[in-house]
């Protein structure tokens, strides 16, 4: 990893797998030995409402814990 930190976003619809996404990307980034940090974003927990969810991987700690204003990658779901 060239960067100090990657920033993804995800916006998608409830029932995509936003929020699940999220969670794996920063789990497996945790598991080599980066800081990352999953946070999802939903409304009432319904099919087809929206959802977005963030994920933040770097090479130090990440206090960070809001929206992602300007993602690296942006994946739609």
């Amino acid at each position: 990893m060239t960067r100090r930190r990657v920033n993804i976003r995800m916006p998608a619809l409830g029932g995509q797998g936003a929020v699940t996404a999220a969670h794996i990307i920063a789990t497996a980034a945790d598991y080599e030995g980066y800081y990352a940090v999953s946070n999802p974003f939903f409304g009432a927990e319904k099919r087809m409402a929206p959802a977005e969810s963030y994920a933040r991987i770097g090479i130090e700690p990440i206090f960070d814990r809001g929206e992602v204003v300007y993602p690296d990658v942006i994946m739609v779901f």
